[in-house]
């Protein structure tokens, strides 16, 4: 028989059982999970040509990955993904110095662009009905 160490000692004092806490038992679905809409909706961003260059393959032989938009009027998290945008990989990066994350915010990146303010979310918004049309329709 092996002796108890002291990691496995029982509590010598019990949990506390918080009565302010709701327990009813159900779990929400985390924001970042994808429902079926959103995920045929990034499927189809990944089908699509970058919104700014409009072409699939960068100067660096990357393609396009989906752009989650860091500002948007009524954005829910962090990786909303009904706010997205496809850019191409270069267009995307941190160490690159043209890329929405390299110039740190997505107003720099349509200055540098040469983009009207607020391209991008009204690229999403765009994009966004256009899958909701698809989705309805087939």
């Amino acid at each position: 028989m092996l002796r108890p160490t002291p990691l496995s000692r029982k509590r010598a004092v019990p949990r506390k059982v918080h009565p302010e806490r709701v327990q009813h038992g159900r779990i929400k679905r985390p924001i970042t999970d994808r429902n079926a809409f959103e995920t045929f909706h990034m499927g189809r961003l990944k089908q699509l040509p970058c919104c700014v260059s409009k072409r699939f393959v960068g100067s660096d032989g990357r393609g396009v990955v989906v752009h989650h938009l860091l500002k948007a009027p009524g954005k829910r998290c962090r990786r909303d993904h009904l706010w997205t945008v496809p850019l191409l990989d270069e267009l995307h990066r941190n160490d690159s110095k043209i890329g929405v994350h390299g110039l740190g915010t997505e107003a720099k990146f349509e200055e540098h662009h040469n983009l009207a303010p607020g391209f991008l979310v009204a690229e999403a918004v765009r994009l966004r009905e256009e899958s909701l049309a698809m989705r309805r329709v087939g």
